[in-house]
C-alpha cells in the first residue's frame, strides 16, 4: 500500500470509534442511552458495543478507520495517517453501574380511626362484610388516614408486615 506500512494499518485498526471520539473529539459525542452514544453532527449515527451504525445512510463498522473513511470521506491512506498520528488507544474499560439509593425501611401508612370509606368501597364491589371484618381483625386490611385508601398488608411467615398494596376508594 503506497504511503503506509502494514504496521501503521494495524495500529490504525486498533482504534474503536468510541475510544477515538472520547479521546480526541469529546465535544462530538452525545450520550443517547445507557450504553449508547451518537454524534452531535449525525444524530442517527449510533455507537454501541464496539460497533457503530449510521442508520440514515445504512452503513456501519467497528473501527475509527471505517468511520473516517465512510462518514468523514477521507481516503484510506489519509485516515491511516490521521490515526497513526495519535498514540495507541487506551484499553476500553467501561462499566455501567446504576447508582443505588439507600433503601428506606418499610413503613406502613398510618391507619385511620374508622374504616367507613374502605368498607363502603369494598361492599359496593360485592365483598362480603363478614370477610372484611375478618381481614380487618387479622390486620391485613385497613383504611389509611391520609386519602382513605384501602391498605392490603402482606406479611411474612412470622407475621411481620413486609409489603402493602394501596387501592384508592374514590372515583375520579
Amino acid at each position: 500500500m503506497a504511503g503506509v506500512t502494514k504496521e501503521q494499518i494495524a495500529k490504525a485498526k486498533e482504534w474503536d470509534l468510541l475510544s477515538y471520539l472520547q479521546t480526541y473529539e469529546p465535544q462530538e459525542l452525545k450520550k443517547s442511552g445507557p450504553r449508547e452514544y451518537c454524534t452531535r453532527t449525525h444524530d442517527s449515527l449510533k455507537i454501541s458495543n464496539g460497533k457503530w451504525c449510521w442508520n440514515s445512510r445504512g452503513i456501519g463498522g467497528r473501527t475509527a478507520l471505517d468511520y473516517l473513511i465512510k462518514v468523514r470521506g477521507m481516503d484510506f491512506v489519509g485516515a491511516v495517517e490521521t490515526l497513526c498520528g495519535y498514540s495507541a488507544p487506551p484499553p476500553v474499560k467501561q462499566t455501567f453501574t446504576k447508582p443505588t439509593k439507600p433503601q428506606k425501611p418499610f413503613k406502613l401508612p398510618e391507619a385511620s380511626r374508622c374504616a367507613s370509606a374502605v368498607v363502603g368501597y369494598l361492599q359496593d364491589r360485592g365483598i362480603d362484610p363478614e370477610l372484611l371484618g375478618v381481614c380487618m381483625e387479622a390486620g391485613i386490611l385497613y383504611e389509611s388516614r391520609r386519602y382513605q385508601n384501602c391498605v392490603f398488608v402482606g406479611r411474612d411467615m412470622q407475621g411481620n408486615a413486609r409489603a402493602a398494596s394501596l387501592r384508592g376508594t374514590r372515583d375520579g
